[in-house]
């Protein structure tokens, strides 16, 4: 279940940057990076903060994750 929420997740994030809307991708790489620290926490929403949240600076987009993931996981970040 959380695995197919982080895949949503990522593509929420993919459909973002296709609109144009997101500066950045979500890679296979970054993928397998939430999924690990997943596995680590018990939790996405800190592997998200850490692999997600870092790479972006832009307060808009920021505030666009943290709406991907609550459509996605059904809570906020």
């Amino acid at each position: 279940e959380e695995a197919r929420k982080i895949v949503k997740f990522g593509m929420l994030i993919q459909q973002g940057y296709k609109k144009g809307e997101m500066p950045l991708s979500f890679s296979p790489r970054s993928l397998k990076e939430v999924c690990r620290y997943t596995c680590l926490h018990k939790d996405a929403a800190p592997a998200v903060r850490k692999v997600v949240l870092n790479k972006y600076a832009e307060e808009a987009d920021i505030s666009a994750i943290r709406e991907f993931f609550r459509t996605a996981f059904g809570r906020s970040l």
